[in-house]
């Protein structure tokens, strides 16, 4: 699919990301009362089968906020994190020193993540609603620790009927002098994808 888009259409939807990840900054930094910046680095559009390699590896172990796209947009959407990287998150979010936190998450750092995901998914849908004059809204979230190949593949499966694509972003947060690494992965099934080049005017 990648290779089907001219660098217009690539570019457009880049920048719908990047629109709505700079709007899940501003609601992320009020709900934690605090600066926080999230920036979404290389925008791409690649085959299931690349997914794994491109999102850090599949012996990783992550930890992933997964939820799905509903209404006019159907797919599921992944945010996930290097587990360490999780746990430094949940640190800061919670307003603990960076690695005070333990080896296991608490009830409490368990939500805080999932919220993470939730504002991030939708303020991006949000934004995706509002481009195309359509109703896009997520499910409810779910946290789940694994291998990524494992997470993926349990995605993958159900989705590989309907999607044989994947939009993958770098995500960056900054926080209290930390920089945190993950990978936003939304899967659109192909009917949608298309449908949203149409609406945007692609």
């Amino acid at each position: 699919m990648e290779n089907e888009l001219s660098e217009s259409q690539l570019d457009v939807l880049k920048e719908m990301f990047n629109l709505g990840i700079e709007k899940a900054s501003a609601a992320l930094a009020q709900m934690i009362d605090k600066k926080l910046v999230v920036n979404m680095k290389e925008v791409r559009i690649l085959p299931l089968a690349d997914v794994p390699a491109a999102a850090g590896g599949g012996e990783t172990m992550v930890t992933g906020v997964f939820l799905r796209m509903l209404g006019d947009i159907t797919g599921s959407v992944l945010l996930c994190f290097p587990t360490d990287s999780a746990r430094l998150l949940t640190d800061l979010l919670m307003g603990r020193e960076a690695g005070t936190g333990g080896e296991a998450f608490t009830e409490l750092d368990e939500s805080a993540i999932k919220e993470t995901g939730n504002i991030l998914t939708n303020t991006y849908l949000n934004v995706l609603a509002e481009m195309m004059k359509m109703r896009v809204f997520p499910s409810i979230p779910h946290l789940a620790e694994d291998m990524l190949g494992s997470l993926l593949d349990f995605i993958l499966i159900e989705i590989a009927q309907a999607s044989d694509h994947a939009m993958v972003a770098e995500t960056v947060f900054e926080l209290d002098g930390n920089k945190i690494t993950g990978t936003f992965l939304v899967f659109p099934d192909e009917k949608s994808l298309k449908l949203m080049l149409e609406k945007l005017g692609l």
